[in-house]
């Protein structure tokens, strides 16, 4: 989120500033200018440095003036370490300006330098921007290896200031890696070290994150004393950390039902957002205003709010999109930048073993002496050329993978509609020109009153078998195009079993068959309630389709605080072993048989049964026998009795 990296700024801002104001620096500057001329020296070197880090939370080009000054001085005296300060202040500059390939290549160069006087303290600070620089191109890994490894410098330096904001972005990382857990862990160490040090700010954030954590894991509870903690804070107070806790708590009151306190904290939030213009937070307030005032039945007020929302979305879309360019770029840019890095430590290397050889050579001869080079010359571009060309057959079988894998998703969608359009063209057909046949007779007007109330039983039964169908149909098309999720809550089967019942109650009437429903004892799920229903419908449906007139179908719901256990057994006729096994298999013509009543179904409502069963963690088992009947046994994780949606 672009609020998450505007906060990372203010963790790169100077990083070893001594209490000087700038007035002072530039005083003593001129007071050196007159005593020394200018000499190049330490001293100079270092206050040059001092004025470059003065300057740059402003984006002065004062800092480079004197960055660049101080790196020319240092390299005319060898003063590396001088060279590697002024590298970090032209890197952390250009982050700020948002010039990250100028900030790689400075970062790198600083952090090269560091290595080769083993300065503890630019290393980490080169590291963090080069991890920074990485986060912006969303490579997690190597963002992660470089504040690891700054964490590590600076836990040695014991600089538990930096520490506690290394700690910070490592979290950062993993949570964009989807690693929340991992994240927790170095949020708390942050927090911890930020409190013992007394660095409010860091804290803020800190809290900010951890409710965030605590939101996405659904303790919107926890949640909200994080964000509380934030906006109560009478010690330290940020635009910025205080308008995102304010979102923050519309979104866990959301979660909770609390709409009036949801409406508030969204309305101070999104104030808060515009008053510092931050694009994503006025998007993110904008996105649950509308959600609950959707929610509370506010329709006008909702569509004012996602009308706002989509401009924000389709303008923060646009600057994604650019970002990703952008990235596209940086990265082409890093990954010249680390090979003129390595390619110069080659050469260094290369330099000071050629210096060995040439000395040896000149021992023994010239001559053989320009051999030996020519020799390594040539080993090294063949070398370089094997390289190339393996990386290029890499590129071509990574390639001829993806063109497979297309051409197979496309052969797959290419079934799925053909065996929809033989669906649609043969088992629908018959229903509707049934259904067309007894409006005829209705218009005729040539019925008696008993054959009416006949024909309507037998009309509303095959609208009930058709829409049943279509809606499997249509659900079975989505799934093929990979279009369903589950929205899990907390349910009670037993609620929509008789839901289901009162709407087979005429058709099981009509073929005198009873309907047992044992309840079990608050027995709750986890599970996706429109799932629950359509699979439960479609059990139920095949038991009354091949159950004999007079016969019985008991449902019966059990379990404990693991599980949850959904059985319908029927007397009907049953099914052979062979057919069990390909029951959640096969669909259309290859598994659909007609009932015991000639009802007629498409084929693919088991299918969808045992898809939606895997989609909440459930399973489901089929005993049958031919002539004795046929058991379904559905079991799924319990829910807590304490929220349950009754229907």
């Amino acid at each position: 989120m672009f609020l998450r990296r505007i906060a990372l700024l203010l963790l790169i801002l100077p990083l070893f500033v001594h209490a000087q104001n700038l007035d002072s620096l530039l005083a003593a500057w001129k007071q050196r200018i007159v005593q020394k001329h200018q000499r190049a020296d330490t001293g100079s070197i270092d206050l040059m440095n001092a004025i470059a880090r003065a300057y740059e939370p402003y984006g002065s080009d004062s800092t480079i003036y004197f960055s660049r000054q101080a790196i020319h001085h240092s390299q005319k005296i060898g003063y590396k370490r001088g060279e590697a300060t002024a590298n970090t202040n032209l890197a952390k500059l250009y982050y700020h300006l948002g010039e990250y390939n100028l900030t790689l290549e400075y970062a790198l160069i600083a952090l090269n330098l560091s290595k080769q006087i083993n300065n503890l303290e630019e290393m980490a600070n080169a590291s963090n921007m080069l991890g920074l620089v990485y986060l912006t191109e969303k490579d997690v890994k190597a963002s992660l290896s470089q504040f690891l490894r700054a964490a590590a410098l600076n836990q040695q330096l014991n600089n538990q200031g930096r520490l506690s904001a290394n700690y910070f972005n490592i979290a950062l990382c993993y949570f964009d890696d989807k690693q929340p857990d991992h994240a927790f862990r170095y949020l708390l160490r942050s927090k911890a070290i930020s409190t013992a040090i007394n660095d409010k700010r860091m804290r803020t954030m800190a809290n900010n994150k951890l409710a965030d954590y605590y939101y996405q894991k659904g303790e919107s509870g926890r949640a909200i004393l994080f964000y509380t903690s934030v906006i109560e804070n009478k010690a330290f107070q940020d635009e910025w950390e205080t308008g995102y806790a304010l979102t923050g708590l519309a979104e866990c009151y959301y979660a909770q039902r609390s709409y009036d306190k949801a409406v508030s904290y969204g309305e101070k939030g999104l104030a808060n957002a515009r008053r510092v213009n931050a694009k994503w937070d006025i998007e993110r307030s904008l996105r649950i205003l509308h959600k609950t005032y959707k929610a509370t039945g506010e329709i006008e007020k909702a569509y004012d709010y996602l009308v706002q929302e989509k401009l924000y979305s389709d303008s923060l879309f646009n600057e994604s999109k650019e970002s990703e360019i952008n990235g596209l770029h940086l990265k082409q840019e890093r990954a010249e930048n680390e090979l003129l890095v390595k390619s110069n430590q080659i050469a260094r290397d290369k330099r000071a073993v050629d210096k060995m050889i040439i000395f040896v050579i000149l021992l023994v001869a010239l001559f053989l002496g320009l051999v030996l080079i020519m020799v390594l010359k040539n080993a090294s571009r063949i070398k370089r050329l094997y390289k190339k060309l393996q990386s290029k057959s890499d590129q071509i079988i990574i390639q001829k993978k993806l063109i497979e894998q297309k051409n197979q998703e496309l052969e797959e969608l290419n079934q799925t509609k053909d065996q929809l359009f033989s669906i649609v063209g043969h088992d629908l057909r018959t229903p509707f020109a049934s259904m067309l046949g007894t409006q005829e007779l209705f218009a005729d007007n040539h019925l008696a009153e008993t054959e009416k109330q006949l024909l309507v039983a037998r009309f509303f039964e095959q609208m009930s078998v058709t829409s049943a169908m279509l809606e499997n149909l249509l659900l079975w098309a989505n799934n093929q195009r990979k279009g369903l999720k589950a929205d899990k809550q907390v349910a009670s089967p037993d609620a929509v079993i008789q839901e289901l019942l009162e709407l087979f109650r005429k058709v099981a009437e009509q073929k005198q068959i009873t309907i047992i429903h044992i309840r079990g004892e608050q027995v709750r799920i986890h599970a996706d309630i429109d799932q629950l229903r359509i699979l439960l419908q479609n059990i139920i449906t095949n038991a009354i389709k091949f159950t004999m007139p007079g016969g019985s179908i008991v449902i019966r719901t059990s379990g404990d605080k693991e599980r949850v256990n959904i059985s319908i057994k029927d007397n009907g006729i049953g099914m052979a072993a062979d057919k069990v096994d390909r029951l959640f298999h096969d669909v259309g013509k290859n598994i659909s048989t007609y009932g015991t009543g000639r009802e007629r179904g498409i084929g693919i409502g088991l299918m969808l049964v045992d898809k939606f069963v895997q989609m909440n963690d459930g399973s489901i088992s089929v005993n049958s026998k031919e002539g004795e009947g046929t058991e379904f046994i559905i079991s799924f994780p319990a829910g807590n009795a304490g929220s349950c949606s009754e229907l």
